[in-house]
């Protein structure tokens, strides 16, 4: 799971680090947390950053209980930056997750192909 989505990471543009022990950049910071892969690219548009998480038996509970909001990220005033938090999980496995978790994750279904749920808007 986390070898595909490597690679639509970086289908996609973006440098990929697989379980980073500390941010690549002193823009992006984190404490007791370290993402299944860690994507980072730059545009004309500004810095953009994206952590995977790779659940193979995803549950609420257990995506909460990750430290993944301890994540910072510090904008420049010429190039802005922006977060995407992307949870990847086996198909048949949607359903497991509170409707909640869309609000702040987007999602990768992973089986036959890839289906990218994008974020739910409010």
């Amino acid at each position: 799971m986390k070898r595909a989505c490597a690679l639509e990471l970086a289908r996609q543009g973006y440098r990929v680090y697989p379980e980073p022990l500390w941010p690549p950049c002193n823009r992006l910071w984190w404490a007791s947390y370290r993402p299944d892969l860690l994507g980072a690219k730059s545009s004309s548009s500004g810095r953009e950053y994206a952590l995977v998480e790779c659940e193979t038996n995803p549950s609420t509970r257990r995506l909460l209980a990750k430290n993944y909001r301890s994540v910072e990220l510090q904008d420049q005033l010429d190039a802005p930056c922006s977060l995407r938090r992307v949870l990847a999980i086996p198909r048949g496995t949607f359903h497991r997750l509170e409707a909640s978790v869309r609000y702040s994750w987007e999602t990768w279904i992973l089986g036959d192909g890839l289906l990218m749920i994008p974020l739910a808007s409010r």
